[in-house]
């Protein structure tokens, strides 16, 4: 099955939109929204001994004016991709958010 999928982590109201994986070459794209904001992200991951299930993610992205940065990494343990746990960060206007949950395949 493709990494490829529309994810939703109800911990922190957030959705990952995986639009593009190409597991020839580990990259990704596509976007997460989280606090209401929308930031495209680049994505590469690799097969835990170039096989899996165990599948080891991380990503970044922006949008600028006005200026949003967001960066993670996450790890998935099943074949189906079925829920990715994510855990990282964004600025905001005054400081620094963290951020860790479960996204689960819509």
């Amino acid at each position: 099955m493709s990494l490829t999928g529309k994810y939703y982590c109800s911990e922190i109201n957030a959705t990952l939109v995986i639009q593009n994986s190409n597991d020839s070459n580990g990259q990704a794209n596509g976007s997460i929204t989280i606090d209401n904001v929308t930031i495209d992200i680049n994505i590469h991951y690799h097969f835990e001994n170039n096989v899996g299930p165990v599948t080891d993610l991380n990503f970044k992205g922006q949008k600028d004016n006005p200026n949003y940065y967001v960066g993670g990494s996450g790890r998935t343990t099943t074949p189906d991709f079925s829920v990715i746990r994510i855990a990282g960060g964004y600025p905001t206007a005054n400081d620094v958010n963290t951020f860790e949950g479960s996204f689960h395949r819509q």
